[in-house]
């Protein structure tokens, strides 16, 4: 259901901002690339037959999952397209830490007006490694690689934009709504106004850096907070 929504928001911007002239089969095969992920991250994620660790609710097979999907992107696109390649210039830009240290300081402060009981050292293991470092891979690298490609060839003049805006979108959605571990249905409104925030500044030093090292680390502390 929530992969069929994702779909029917992006072909809705094709018709909106592309052109339909443009429409051929190599933008109908990158709109198939792009469904057949976003199902797939949903099946990773909320496969209930899964349970490689029984000792917490943590779902560490649904984000190991998600991580091997997006790495299958390589066989598709280059790790530059894929925000994977190194550039040392990048990491002096001021502008990256100074975003980097607000997404922390914003997690910091989160904890201290919404403090919550301490976890175990498994659960932070869990929060410092794999959130960030599996949803930076799918969100901001795999998906992002596959909707620059999309866009661009639906003829839309503002590719980049709608492809940035449209991992962003995804990126809330799917924080909105998530299966519990009973397989129930929770819908979160409220609570995706923070994935709003901290994704956007997430997308930005994607986009300033060309890279997803500084937001997996910005994304792993904010967790862990």
């Amino acid at each position: 259901m929530m992969s069929l929504l994702c779909s029917f928001f992006l072909y809705a911007q094709v018709l909106i901002f592309g052109d339909r002239a443009s429409v051929d089969r190599r933008f109908w095969f990158n709109f198939f690339i792009a469904v057949t992920f976003i199902f797939l991250d949903y099946a990773c994620l909320y496969a209930p037959t899964l349970r490689i660790f029984h000792f917490d609710s943590w779902n560490w097979q649904g984000k190991v999952l998600q991580a091997m999907l997006s790495l299958s992107a390589l066989l598709l696109f280059s790790k530059a397209s894929l925000g994977l390649g190194l550039s040392v210039t990048n990491f002096l830009d001021l502008k990256v830490w100074l975003v980097f240290i607000a997404v922390v300081s914003f997690g910091y402060g989160l904890s201290r007006a919404f403090p919550t009981e301490g976890g175990k050292a498994h659960q932070l293991i869990y929060q410092l490694t794999m959130p960030g470092l599996a949803e930076e891979l799918f969100y901001r690298s795999a998906l992002l690689a596959i909707f620059f490609s999309l866009f661009k060839s639906s003829g839309c003049a503002t590719w980049e934009v709608n492809a940035y805006a449209s991992t962003l979108v995804i990126f809330c959605f799917d924080h909105v709504f998530s299966v519990t571990p009973d397989g129930k249905l929770s819908i979160q409104l409220v609570e995706a106004i923070i994935p709003a925030i901290v994704g956007t500044a997430l997308t930005w030093l994607r986009f300033r850096t060309g890279s997803i090292y500084v937001g997996i680390l910005a994304h792993n502390i904010f967790n862990s907070m």
